[in-house]
């Protein structure tokens, strides 16, 4: 079976959508599929291009038996919602030429975001007469219009519009949380079309078996009670009330490590400077060999997200912090997917987002909190069950075979 993925991140991206589109990809190839991913050049989370792609508007590479054909983006730092739209636009547009001249699949797979991906590759699906599958890391017309970075106007309507088309166009939706597909239902879409089908763990459980006394050493966190914070740093996180609620923190073996890059790490530098803040120390993105060992110097790993996010995405971090069996303290509204896992597996803390106070106040508790220990092991329990690489593949692969018998 021939089957062309459609999706705007790819390896070597080491965070956020990229990671789980390579896994997924790779492993259709170890079940005998025929695999091209139409991609973009690798940027996120820096949105810096590598030298090795400026200049290309196209390049194709094999990558683990995986044809990669890299597609033109347009790529700014510090990137405002205007430049947004034009570098979804320009993938959309490079992508659908590549699509439309190459050779015809089985079936296409669309990951989103970005939305328009699945109008345009529903375009190429048509006149190649194949079928396509939508499937959505992020809903991502919700998240722009609660972040502000959308208002409510005829642009929003018409984008609202465009999801549920694409919706009822597919010929099977998936997400990765309950709730997003509750969200999708509520558009008015059959609950019988969406399918479940959570992120994974993309480390094998044996990458876990490691200690961080390593890693502690190297940075000078020996004796300290660490709280990490590691992945993108952008509008999202709202990482402003960690530094906020670290300068309220005055005790010295706490220390907070936040690591990666992104369109905010110059200004939370400059917070916690102004704040005279102390206790934060900032790394820049650790190769993805090093997270495993990471994760196990950390006492307490954090997942920060601001309000309106924290309902609607459920954050790609989670599934390693669990596998690593690391207790998490996260800020999300108590009915989010985020705040349920944690209730339900109860692996850790639950801060309400946007509330340095609150913040605080969970940092604490689980700084005195003796039963840390089986908080990391239920975490672990719980990703072993549910988001363990291969159980939730498998459930992609049966996906993808219905569509193939149907």
């Amino acid at each position: 079976m021939k089957l062309t993925v459609v999706g705007i991140n790819y390896s070597p991206e080491l965070t956020g959508i990229g990671p789980y589109t390579t896994d997924m990809c790779q492993y259709f190839v170890e079940q005998g599929y025929d695999v091209t991913v139409v991609s973009g050049f690798p940027y996120y989370p820096s949105w810096k291009i590598d030298r090795k792609f400026r200049r290309k508007f196209y390049f194709k590479e094999i990558i683990n038996g995986v044809a990669v054909k890299r597609c033109y983006l347009y790529v700014r730092e510090n990137i405002s919602a205007k430049q947004r739209i034009l570098h979804e636009l320009s993938f959309l547009i490079s992508s659908f030429f590549k699509m439309l001249f190459s050779a015809r699949p089985d079936l296409f797979i669309v990951i989103s975001p970005p939305l328009g991906l699945g109008v345009s590759t529903y375009l190429v699906s048509l006149m190649k007469m194949r079928p396509f599958c939508f499937h959505i890391q992020d809903l991502q017309p919700d998240a722009a219009v609660s972040l502000g970075m959308l208002r409510d106007s005829a642009f929003t309507k018409f984008l609202f519009l465009v999801e549920k088309f694409i919706y009822h166009r597919a010929i099977r939706v998936s997400t990765i949380t309950q709730s997003m597909k509750e969200r999708i239902v509520a558009k008015g879409i059959p609950a019988d079309k969406i399918h479940v089908l959570p992120n994974w763990s993309n480390f094998d459980r044996k990458s876990f078996r490691v200690n961080g006394s390593r890693f502690r050493k190297k940075h000078g966190l020996e004796n300290k009670f660490v709280f990490l914070y590691s992945g993108n740093i952008g509008q999202k996180q709202g990482l402003d009330d960690l530094i906020e609620a670290a300068s309220r923190i005055d005790h010295d073996r706490i220390i907070f490590l936040i690591v990666g890059t992104g369109a905010y790490v110059s200004r939370l530098k400059k917070k916690a400077a102004a704040l005279s803040v102390g206790n934060v120390m900032f790394l820049p993105l650790q190769p993805k060999e090093k997270l495993p060992e990471m994760l196990a110097a950390a006492d307490v790993c954090l997942v920060i997200q601001k309000r309106v996010v924290s309902s609607i995405v459920f954050p790609s971090k989670m599934t390693n912090i669990m596998a690593a069996g690391r207790p998490v303290l996260v800020t999300a509204a108590r009915k989010s997917e985020l705040a349920r896992t944690v209730t339900r597996a109860d692996c850790g803390f639950v801060a309400r987002p946007e509330d340095p106070g609150d913040l605080k106040e969970k940092l604490l508790e689980a700084f005195a909190d003796a039963t840390l220990k089986k908080k990391g092991e239920n975490a672990k329990k719980y990703a072993d069950h549910f988001l363990e690489r291969e159980s939730v593949l498998r459930q992609f692969h049966h996906h993808i075979s219905t569509l193939k018998s149907s």
